[in-house]
């Protein structure tokens, strides 16, 4: 303590009662007046004119450590330094009525441990002009500056809390100005702190996005009269790049502010926006090709009969020239319409084509071999192929379709000449690349682009282009399946197809195909396999008549005898009844009633080793495949010529 006054004893020691007076000198306040100072977290004292304490709150005590003793009466400079008749700082000068007072900032010390107090001193004068009192507002210097670095703290807390915030936040005031915004949104504008606050939001987001959707009149409404409004899918167009948004708007209301602020909070949604366009896409592929599919199956069974009988015709009769001539175009123009039912059916992923270890590669080699020869000279071919592109599992015909369409697809969008590029090489495809994209699974594809400079595909029909019979071609240009096939067959490899075009500035088409570890099998040319008949029994399960007849026909023609059954019930019915003459089953795998798949689990479960043959045109859930993984079954593809079937109807009898 540097100052601890021993002073005189007081004849009067001050009461409650000489504060509340000096307040109501000071402030025209009660004694309650006084009570309320206990609540403060300054400290306050009340001096008369003799310097002595007339009233304390408990949070002065604390700072001058008085324990619990009360410091009236006592000398104010027994707790503060420099504070005596003398050298005390108030300065009362001009002051000539309680109804004026000076104010003036100190800084001492308290004589505990000199600890800094900045106090707030009003003096009061009397009505002569003489010091009548004072009254001090003490803060701990100290615990100030802790609150104002905690202050700090909270605030650092906040704007850190704000701009981890995967949303973009700003808030805006009732002239549209910016006052806030977190590192989110500057990240979606482009911007900065500097360059964004103050800004008129309007300089700030485009007006297409203010427009659309009423979205700045709504913001006016929620200035004007508070509440929130929601907003999905707006276009927020910045430096070039979209980003699809949903937006939040809430009103702010600060304690006696005449108007209000809003919150504006920006969830970008653009991923979640572009896999649900793509899971769109998807279900509608799905959906086109199983309708797809399912007209195949129906035509293939009308095909067949057609084909069928033409081929039973040519080999039964004798024909003369014109005739025979006839039954041939017959039989072409069925196999041309064949060749349609299989392309339906690969873009339905319906198919079932036989799959194997080839390089895609060497393949895209062959058909740029072939395209160099017959394109027009004013369309160039480059290629980039990686040494170690690696080999895919699949239909290497159904490839070379797919990567022949394409090209005669980039030919065509370029009817002055131009290039097409192609590029070949090895990708691994990490999550963060399979999230964006529903059909990708992590691992290493083998990643074709094939590009042209032509002139593009216009933004509103992208989505479609993969769709079945879409074309923008003329009427003789194309029957709209080309993009379809390379979408079916790309899929059936358990890949998927990406593209990407500007009009005016060409189109790429981006092909990602699973890399298979199996080494590239050798080709070895198929075995002949003699036509021949026989003389067991064979039961023919098939709904379409024209499918069942023919069927039995080809296999009587060839020494067979035959039982029919319509449908699978049926089949159960013919096979219990005639089990001990049955060798062989050909059956139809969709049917009502009963499907074939179905039907041929209830067969089996009567005769485990009974030999089927699965005969179909389309499969879009992999009941063929489930089929064929049963011992004692092969399968036949519809429409077939009397040959296949006989082949395959040996196959089966003699594998037994």
């Amino acid at each position: 303590m540097k100052n601890k006054l021993s002073g005189t004893r007081y004849l009067h020691r001050p009461t409650f009662s000489d504060g509340a007076r000096l307040m109501a000198r000071i402030f025209g306040a009660d004694e309650p007046a006084l009570s309320a100072f206990e609540a403060m977290r300054e400290g306050v004292v009340l001096i008369n004119r003799n310097y002595e304490i007339i009233f304390s709150n408990d949070a002065f005590r604390r700072m001058a450590e008085t324990g619990k003793s009360d410091p009236r009466g006592r000398h104010i400079g027994e707790f503060l330094d420099g504070v005596n008749e003398g050298s005390f700082t108030f300065d009362y000068s001009g002051v000539g009525s309680a109804e004026q007072a000076s104010t003036r900032k100190l800084t001492i010390s308290s004589p505990a441990d000199d600890r800094s107090l900045i106090c707030n001193c009003i003096a009061v004068g009397s009505g002569t002009g003489g010091f009548e009192g004072g009254i001090l507002f003490c803060i701990d210097e100290a615990g100030m500056q802790l609150r104002e670095r905690r202050i700090k703290d909270l605030e650092s807390l906040n704007r850190s809390i704000m701009d981890t915030i995967p949303a973009g936040v700003i808030a805006i005031d009732s002239n549209l100005r910016i006052l806030f915004a977190n590192k989110t949104f500057m990240v979606l504008s482009g911007m900065f702190s500097p360059d964004l606050l103050g800004e008129h939001i309007t300089d700030i987001l485009p007006f297409s996005m203010l427009r659309e959707k009423l979205l700045l009149l709504q913001i006016l409404e929620v200035l004007d009269k508070g509440g929130a409004r929601s907003i999905t899918d707006l276009r927020f167009m910045i430096n070039d790049d979209e980003r699809i948004v949903n937006l939040r708007i809430r009103s702010l209301r600060q304690e006696g502010a005449n108007s209000n602020l809003a919150l504006l909070v920006f969830d970008d949604v653009t991923s979640m926006f572009n896999m649900h366009k793509q899971l769109e896409h998807a279900q509608r592929m799905k959906s086109i090709g199983r309708l797809a599919g399912g007209v195949a199956h129906d035509f293939n069974n009308l095909l067949g009969g057609i084909l069928g009988y033409a081929m039973m015709l040519k080999k039964t009769t004798r024909l003369d020239n014109e005739k025979e001539h006839y039954i041939d175009s017959i039989i072409k123009s069925s196999e041309r319409a064949k060749g349609l039912t299989d392309q339906l059916l690969t873009m339905a992923s319906g198919g079932h084509p036989p799959a194997g270890v080839f390089s895609p590669a060497s393949v895209i080699g062959e058909v740029v071999a072939l395209l160099s020869r017959t394109i027009d000279k004013s369309i160039s071919i480059e290629t980039q192929i990686a040494g170690d592109a690696a080999s895919v599992l699949g239909n290497e015909t159904n490839f070379q379709q797919a990567i022949l369409n394409l090209c005669i697809n980039a030919r065509d969008a370029m009817p002055r000449g131009g290039k097409i590029e192609i590029d070949v090489e090895n990708t691994e495809l990490d999550d963060s690349f399979c999230s964006k994209y529903i059909e990708a699974t992590p691992g290493m594809y083998v990643t074709i682009r094939i590009s042209d400079n032509g002139i593009g595909i216009d933004p509103k029909i992208i989505d479609r282009v993969f769709d079945p019979f879409f074309t923008t071609k003329k009427k003789e240009g194309g029957t709209g399946l080309g993009l379809s096939i390379v979408y079916g067959s790309i899929k059936s490899m358990g890949g998927f197809t990406r593209v990407e075009s500007a009009q005016g500035s060409g189109t790429t088409f981006t092909l990602y195909l699973p890399a298979s570890k199996r080494e590239k099998e050798s080709e070895q040319a198929p075995a002949e396999t003699a036509v021949r008949g026989g003389d067991e029994t064979v039961l023919v399960v098939d709904d379409e008549a024209v499918m069942r007849d023919l069927t039995c026909d080809i296999l009587e023609s060839a020494g067979y005898r035959t039982l029919k059954a319509i449908d699978g019930l049926h089949a159960l019915e013919v096979f219990s009844r005639e089990r001990s003459r049955i060798d062989l089953v050909v059956i139809d795998l969709i049917m009502p009633n009963m499907s074939g798949r179905e039907a041929f689990r209830r067969l089996r479960e009567i005769s485990p080793d009974i030999p089927v043959l699965v005969y179909t045109g389309f499969s879009s859930d992999g009941q063929a495949d489930e089929i064929m993984a049963c011992k004692s079954t092969n399968l036949l593809k519809k429409p077939f010529s009397v040959d296949e079937m006989l082949v395959k109807v040996r196959e089966s009898l003699d594998g037994r």
